[in-house]
């Protein structure tokens, strides 16, 4: 009597799994013969080269998809510290505030004389954040190298539209 074998299972076992023939005949107590047969008809090796094909877009397709959410979370936070530094450059007297410390207070005073410290600091914040920008810049636009020049001349930072896909999940 013919034993009845799930070539179905058997095939999706090999194809989705890490065996060998040999050994998924061994383990379902299988002619190997039998076994290459089905695995020759069906063309086995072609469908598990498929398979891991698809696999490798899926993690280079969720991948990219993390990528582009990290850069959107990045992007956020440069334009918020792009705002904060605007609102508070529209302020004339900005660096002119000098905070005097006692013992149990502190008062603000404001002077002719500029806060180099604090201009230092907002140049420094701004120079990184232009820094920012033009790397993400790149990364979202990385064959763009004539607007990346043209972004460190002006100091000026483009970023492309983003274009939106729709993927069926």
């Amino acid at each position: 009597m013919k034993k009845k074998y799930d070539w179905n299972a058997i095939k999706t076992e090999y194809i989705t799994g890490n065996i060998s023939a040999l050994s998924l005949a061994k383990k379902h107590g299988i002619n190997p013969q039998t076994l290459y047969r089905h695995y020759q008809i069906e063309r086995w090796s072609e469908l598990k080269k498929e398979y891991l094909g698809s696999v490798v877009e899926k993690c280079a397709d969720n991948a990219a998809c993390i990528a582009a959410m990290t850069l959107s979370k990045e992007l956020d936070i440069a334009n918020r510290l792009s705002e904060v530094l605007l609102e508070a450059s529209k302020d004339e007297k900005q660096f002119n505030r000098h905070l005097i410390k006692g013992k149990e207070y502190t008062e603000e005073i404001i002077f002719d004389k500029v806060d180099m410290d604090s201009l230092n600091n907002a140049i420094k914040a701004l120079k990184s954040l232009e820094e920012i920008k033009r790397v993400m810049n790149d990364v979202i636009s990385p064959d763009n190298k004539n607007q990346t020049e043209n972004t460190q001349a002006t100091g000026i930072v483009i970023l492309p539209d983003i274009e939106e896909e729709n993927n069926e999940i």
